[in-house]
């Protein structure tokens, strides 16, 4: 066994373990008995975990792309939030081959517009799209992310074929092999927002604390009559070990 192979079956059981511990607490709650508990739990936890490994092969198996071009795609999506509306269109052009008019690329009838005001396109920014598009153009929408409300939207207009074309679609089809200078500019970028200050609590150093503090909660059960309020917490301590563990190995490929 490779020593990367090593430590994804390290955080495989770590996670797993999390799960169980999780899963047990609330099974003992409710029953009695401490062997039909333990059985339940770990029936559940075995469930969840082939669960998650399959959607983690599904999703990578769909992407088809090596853990450095994960990473170069995350840095991609950066450069673009930071990048000026002529840039993202020269970019995004270098693929299309298009005429650039304004905020659309235009070829063959066919309408595309890369959105990158914001990481998410969200259902204001649908309206105000459409109030500006020819009706009956096939119509792309490039992004990282849509809000389900213009996934919803999107398959229910029947005036226009809309494309939602978001960040690991993106990447493949246009982004894998332009050259783009990141490093350069993300070396200037020292924006902190509030979804970066979130991020301090779910780093991947944090999860063994967060594992620790939710047992050592557990034990305390044992002797305060008030279980409940001890128990939320707890759980809430194992989801953000969850979160973290979840995490580890992305940060790894940004550590080297």
């Amino acid at each position: 066994m490779s020593y990367r192979k090593a430590i994804g079956f390290v955080d495989d059981l770590f996670r797993s373990f999390i799960v169980f511990v999780l899963v047990f607490i609330w099974c003992r709650y409710f029953i009695d008995g401490l062997f039909l508990a333990l059985s339940i739990a770990t029936i559940i936890t075995i469930v969840i975990s082939i669960a998650i490994m399959r959607i983690r092969k599904t999703k990578n198996d769909a992407l088809n792309l090596t853990a450095e071009q994960k990473r170069n795609m995350d840095d991609v999506c950066t450069y673009l939030l930071l990048s000026t509306h002529n840039e993202i269109m020269n970019i995004f052009n270098k693929q299309i081959m298009g005429k650039i008019c304004g905020k659309l690329i235009v070829k063959n009838n066919h309408i595309y517009i890369p959105y990158f005001n914001q990481e998410t396109f969200d259902i204001n920014n649908m309206y105000n799209l459409l109030k500006t598009t020819p009706y009956g153009y096939p119509i792309e929408i490039i992004a990282i992310s849509f809000d389900p409300k213009v996934v919803k939207l999107s398959k229910e207009l029947k005036t226009n074929n809309i494309i939602l074309t978001s960040k690991e679609k993106m990447y493949t089809k246009y982004l894998k092999d332009i050259d783009i200078d990141i490093k350069r500019k993300l070396s200037k970028a020292s924006k902190t927002n509030f979804r970066e200050f979130l991020k301090l609590f779910i780093r991947p150093e944090n999860a063994k604390g967060y594992l620790f503090s939710a047992l050592y909660i557990l034990l305390a059960c044992l002797i305060v009559p008030q279980k409940i309020y001890y128990m939320i917490f707890a759980s809430i301590l194992l989801v953000l070990a969850l979160i973290c563990n979840t995490n580890k190995r992305k940060a790894l490929h940004y550590s080297k």
